[in-house]
């Protein structure tokens, strides 16, 4: 893909990652953003070098010499931008595809609604540890289309449903769905159009491929007849005839040839029923790849999970926990991270609305949850929702710093402060990462004052 002309629409770690990787391919660059001025563009460090003509209004777009446009992640399938290249017949891509488009190594691709951004750097840890020089992106950090550009053995990729949706050719030779729950249903505007999406990502995919799937989740067995590829199914409740279960406290893998035992429960350091789902999708990859049974086992063992999920802060506070979920952005995610605690919880809620029912996330609370914190947009949905099942052992307040020092006040002996907004964070913060820092920040703050 050189010497094209390439509109990219959107300037965050996508954005800025697809303006360097296309320019080093002697692209021409043309870049839009609905929300940000051309000053503000030139204040970005990565591409102040880079040449590019910035489009400062919708109106200044003129498509007539534009090959592709490349959508940055977030930006809506109906925007009026997107709209109307599609009537011009011009390719509205995700970097995601693009990026399939411009390597030839094999990419393992990893989405779900919960559990994605753990079982991606686990299985990259498992790449590493087993010597494959294998790069780690996508929806994890960096941005895809710089990153496709260094000569790497293999590709692990943290796939959001924003990406999969703009997908057409893409082909994982590993395509990993950690589990499928509403959300972000205000973007895809319902259910079916979020699953489809998902499933995207097996489309293109044949009998030289695989699909390591939850089979837990309904809606992928009633789907199965979608996937055209190897599967290898991992269940945490039920024992499979073919499949990685569990079985006597211990992750097995069976065969039509063999049962191995994996590892041992006890010996995963990552906390909660989830995490050992997300452990078995990895292992998934790794049976797929047929890597080294010992090595995954150390490499899990070894492996404490990722900063903002479920991360056990670092306090010299001893008398209260604090855990950073911040990537608890969804109720599902947000009951999980319930379930992993137990006990003895105050958690801090909201942020911005994505149209989520909360329902099922406060009916969890019941013995597990003291007491709650509510802020963000969504604050008074959440409150009408404690109302409702007469959970009133909460407040409202303003900020993330009222939050954590009310959810302090209130703390005793042993109790746990939970982080997990069970919404994204674009309310108040640019990303995830931002809210989970201030948190952070927050609390090295209170420790001074303690």
């Amino acid at each position: 893909m050189k010497n094209k002309n390439i509109l990219v629409y959107g300037t965050g770690i996508s954005g800025v990652a697809a303006v360097r990787g296309l320019n080093k391919l002697n692209n021409n660059i043309y870049l839009y953003d609905d929300n940000k001025s051309i000053d503000e563009i030139n204040r970005i460090d990565e591409i102040k070098d880079i040449k590019f003509s910035f489009l400062n209004r919708i109106e200044d777009v003129n498509l007539d010499n534009i090959d592709i446009v490349i959508k940055s992640p977030s930006v809506p399938l109906n925007s009026r931008l997107i709209l109307k290249a599609l009537k011009k017949n011009i390719p509205v891509l995700s970097d995601l595809e693009i990026a399939f488009r411009l390597t030839d190594k094999d990419l393992i691709v990893i989405t779900g609604t919960n559990g994605k951004t753990t079982t991606t750097a686990l299985t990259h840890k498992i790449m590493i540890d087993n010597g494959i020089d294998a790069g780690l992106t996508g929806n994890i950090g960096s941005g895809i289309l710089e990153d496709i550009l260094e000569e790497k053995e293999i590709y692990v990729v943290e796939a959001s449903s924003y990406q999969l949706a703009s997908t057409y050719k893409l082909k994982p030779k590993v395509a990993v769905i950690t589990n499928i729950t509403p959300d972000h249903l205000n973007w895809h505007g319902s259910f079916d159009n979020y699953f489809n999406s998902k499933i995207n990502i097996s489309r293109n995919q044949d009998s030289k491929d695989y699909s390591v799937l939850n089979f837990e989740d309904r809606i992928i067995r009633d789907n199965i007849d979608k996937v055209k590829s190897n599967i290898i199914f991992f269940s945490s409740k039920n024992q499979l005839n073919e499949g990685i279960f569990i079985k006597d406290e211990k992750i097995v893998y069976k065969s039509k040839e063999s049962t191995k035992d994996i590892i041992e429960l006890k010996k995963i350091n990552i906390p909660g029923d989830h995490n050992i789902e997300n452990v078995m999708a990895a292992i998934g990859v790794a049976i797929a790849l047929d890597l080294s049974m010992d090595k995954v086992r150390n490499s899990i063992i070894d492996f404490k999970g990722v900063e903002h999920r479920l991360e056990l802060v670092e306090s010299s506070i001893k008398n209260v926990k604090f855990y950073n979920d911040s990537k608890g952005t969804n109720p599902d995610s947000t009951i999980k991270a319930v379930e992993a605690l137990k006990e003895n919880i105050i958690i801090i809620l909201g942020g911005y609305d994505k149209d989520s029912n909360f329902d099922a996330l406060i009916e969890n609370f019941k013995t597990k949850v003291k007491y709650a914190v509510v802020l963000g947009e969504t604050r008074n949905k959440i409150a009408k929702t404690l109302d409702a099942y007469n959970f009133t052992n909460y407040k409202i307040v303003d900020s993330l710093e009222e939050a954590v020092k009310e959810a302090y006040n209130n703390s005793k002996l042993g109790y746990k402060i939970l982080l997990s907004p069970a919404c994204a964070s674009w309310d108040m913060y640019n990303s995830f990462e931002e809210r989970g820092t201030h948190f952070k920040n927050i609390i090295k703050k209170l420790e001074k004052e303690d």
